[in-house]
């Protein structure tokens, strides 16, 4: 099989997906829990993860009304709410170390670049993934023609092409479950 472009929408019922996507929902489920552990504990309501171009996600500030009390905290943010440790804050390091690694799962690529005509800009996309009834979606919001050397992959063996709508319909469902548990 020769190197293609990633679809925007893919599913796959591969076992070895199955196990990487299992995986990566712990890795996140245990990311959220450390996130929220220091968020209590330095007095915040909530927490801002940013993500890195390789869907790494890390933590960058807590959400409080006031100032946390354990060392120096500054304002950032596009809110008066929004709180990240000073460098020599031991918080600071203690939040560094808070991150989610996803593994990329097999077949697939985990981000996509496009090129944007109308702006001469790029835009770099991450996938998003969700196990349901068995299977393993995958989509991002990418769209277009023009495509770097880093999106194409042999991802035909595992994946199958799905439509917009049938992605769409299965996140729906996907998210309406999650609601209920």
């Amino acid at each position: 099989m020769s190197a293609t472009v990633f679809p925007q929408y893919a599913k796959t019922t591969s076992p070895e997906v199955a196990k990487t996507h299992s995986l990566n929902q712990d890795a996140l489920d245990a990311f959220r829990k450390k996130a929220k552990e220091l968020t209590d504990k330095y007095g915040g309501t909530g927490y801002l993860s940013g993500c890195t171009f390789d869907a790494t996600q890390y933590l960058s500030g807590i959400i409080s009304e006031t100032e946390p009390a354990s060392g120096r905290w500054k304002r950032f943010g596009s809110r008066e709410n929004y709180w990240r440790p000073w460098r020599n804050n031991p918080a600071a390091m203690v939040m560094r170390c808070v991150r989610y690694e996803p593994e990329r799962l097999p077949g697939a690529i985990s981000s996509a670049w496009q090129f944007d005509r109308a702006t001469g800009g790029s835009h770099v996309f991450n996938y998003i993934s969700f196990a349901l009834d068995g299977v393993i979606y995958t989509g991002c919001s990418a769209a277009g023609d023009e495509h770097d050397e880093n999106n194409l992959c042999d991802w035909e063996s595992t994946w199958t092409e799905i439509t917009a709508g049938e992605f769409k319909r299965a996140l729906a469902t996907y998210n309406e479950r999650q609601q209920e548990s």
